[in-house]
């Protein structure tokens, strides 16, 4: 598997390999390093939203080819010519959103989890070679198995983040009021059936906009209102 550089967990592990190095540690002891940090994303020690690439998904339409016809589980990718009429493949990105769209189509989970839109800010990682012949995984959001709101649990969000600089929460109970959502002036909406919180960025305009999309997940019993949120 190999990721991109992009984050904390990644460039200390690196760092690290790299003080090994200047310092005359063994091949023996690197290698160990290695099967360590390897054993720790398989075990989960480091949860794979920690190694994710986040970026905003755009131009899905435009990459998006033909649909899986039925009985198949990828739709194709289409080549989108540039300024100078070279044609060029899908970004990362939008291939692995379209790849997560698929799947959640295929094994009929698209009315109970959101597809992936413009605008939906995601993290994603390159795969190795498998038998899906899949590149790129999408992995969004933050998982918070554990918040409890009923012992006090708050949620911290970044005002900055909001539009408005308001908490005020659309409760939504199915994925097309979810869609609904996205073209309102709430800027956080709390996703009843997936226990998923979202962030609208844009307000009544498509989409979650650039820096917007899922923020967080939580265990299935699990209910926010806006008191459970506290902006700093």
């Amino acid at each position: 598997m190999f990721l991109k550089l992009c984050n904390n967990c990644l460039i200390k592990f690196f760092n690290d390999v790299l003080v090994d190095v200047l310092k005359g540690e063994t091949q023996d002891d690197i290698d160990n390093r290695v099967k360590v940090f390897k054993k720790q994303v398989l075990d989960g020690t480091i949860p794979l939203t920690d190694l994710g690439n986040p970026t905003s998904v755009k131009q899905i339409g435009k990459h998006q080819g033909k649909p899986a016809r039925k009985g198949e589980m990828l739709s194709t990718f289409n080549h989108v010519e540039n300024k100078v009429g070279r044609k060029l493949g899908a970004p990362a990105a939008v291939k692995a959103a379209i790849r997560y769209n698929d799947l959640l189509r295929f094994w009929k989970l698209d009315s109970k989890h959101e597809l992936i839109t413009n605008g939906t800010k995601v993290k994603w990682i390159y795969l190795k070679q498998n038998p899906y012949q899949i590149d790129d995984l999408i992995n969004g959001g933050i998982n918070l198995p554990g918040f409890d709101p009923i012992a006090g649990d708050q949620l911290l969000v970044n005002s900055v983040l909001l539009p408005q600089k308001s908490k005020k929460l659309k409760i939504v109970k199915s994925n097309q009021n979810l869609q609904k959502a996205t073209q309102s002036n709430k800027a956080l909406v709390f996703d009843d059936l997936t226990n998923s919180l979202y962030l609208n960025q844009n307000g009544k305009e498509s989409g979650w906009g650039d820096n917007g999309g899922l923020l967080a997940s939580f265990s299935e019993d699990t209910f926010l209102i806006n008191a459970d949120i506290k902006l700093v």
